[in-house]
């Protein structure tokens, strides 16, 4: 079109009136239109798609649980941990050791049970531990605890909790490394104190304290590593790791009031651990494999101790008890040995004659 033919139909008024009339009812008419599509589109939301009334306000996710830690199966223990035979319960009971300081496990012939307890020693290390008859339970006594500092409180475990029985109230010395031993020949609980004191002695329990045994001393630097009864003698045995001056076996005899020396000094360089044998009824000596020529075992003659070469350790043992019940040997150690900051995982064995079976 011309550019002319513009300006003319701007001069002309009834043209514009007639196109702006025009203009306002097709604007109109697609308000209408679009209002409609809206408000079909509100009240009938395209199927699948949820009608939104309103915007929730963001909020933060719900934290995910923690996943607890499982319960290990077994337990895996560090050097100083205690075990004792429960006659009563006929299990062995383990509690402590370095890395594992407040930790009670159970073995029932079968399988580890990790106990709950309600209450329980402060966690340590080279505690001494026994079964008591008279009390039907497996009493505890002193160690070193976790933060460094030596104790010398008394426990039962009663197979349920822990219950404290006997603490500062003229108690044996703050110590570890103790041994602790049932005397059935004088029907009394045994405690002799290990390092760390400077007094030391020989203490036995009258039920509801520790009485101490003025003739119970040992020469400066002799430290037990365990308790055994003899049946042959009729005595209470007890062998020290490594005498001062002598770098050898030294065993002694408790007679109810003063320990005397006995045998000739025959046995390993260092020895770990003293539990009778119920088939041989003598008791046994076990050396530390590291140390000694192999993993040995020694058994008592009524007058020295003779070098058992037919059966050899199995493992590294940490303690050895006196299965009453089923009348053998056991010790409880570890396939590699269990130093500070690198526990390992605690197994049995068994003693039948000269062959050791694994247990657990």
């Amino acid at each position: 079109m011309p550019p002319e033919d513009d300006f003319t139909r701007e001069r002309d008024p009834r043209q514009r009136t007639t196109a702006r009339i025009i203009g306002l009812v097709v604007a109109a008419a697609l308000v209408a239109v679009g209002t409609g599509v809206w408000l079909t589109r509100a009240q009938s939301p395209p199927t699948g798609i949820a009608p939104v009334t309103s915007t929730p306000s963001p909020t933060a996710p719900e934290p995910s649980s923690p996943t607890p830690t499982p319960v290990p199966s077994a337990p895996v223990l560090g050097p100083g941990f205690s075990v004792a035979e429960d006659g009563m319960a006929r299990e062995l009971v383990t509690f402590g050791g370095v890395d594992s300081y407040d930790a009670t496990w159970t073995w029932r012939g079968d399988r580890w049970l990790l106990a709950r307890p309600s209450v329980s020693p402060p966690g340590r290390s080279g505690a001494a531990s026994a079964y008591d008859p008279l009390t039907g339970g497996v009493m505890l006594q002193g160690g070193r605890l976790a933060s460094g500092e030596l104790v010398d409180d008394t426990w039962l475990w009663d197979r349920s909790t822990w219950r404290l029985l006997d603490r500062d109230t003229g108690s044996p010395p703050a110590a570890e490394d103790s041994v602790m031993a049932w005397d059935p020949l004088l029907n009394e609980m045994v405690l002799v104190i290990g390092r760390g004191s400077s007094s030391g002695g020989t203490w036995t329990w009258n039920g509801s304290r520790w009485i101490e045994q003025v003739g119970g001393g040992l020469p400066s630097g002799t430290f037990l590593v365990g308790l055994a009864v003899d049946p042959a003698t009729r005595t209470l045995l007890g062998a020290s790791c490594c005498s001062v001056g002598q770098g050898a076996t030294s065993t002694w005899a408790w007679d109810g009031t003063t320990w005397r020396a006995v045998g000739t000094g025959a046995g390993p360089a260092f020895t770990v651990a003293l539990a009778l044998n119920p088939e041989s009824g003598r008791p046994l000596l076990f050396a530390d494999p590291p140390l000694a020529a192999g993993r040995e075992m020694w058994s008592w003659s009524g007058q020295d101790w003779v070098l058992l070469t037919g059966a050899r350790l199995p493992a590294f043992p940490s303690g050895a008890v006196t299965d009453t019940v089923d009348g053998h040997v056991v010790v409880v150690g570890s396939l590699a040995e269990a130093v500070l900051g690198n526990p390992q995982p605690l197994h049995i064995w068994s003693l039948s004659g000269s062959t050791w079976r694994q247990l657990g």
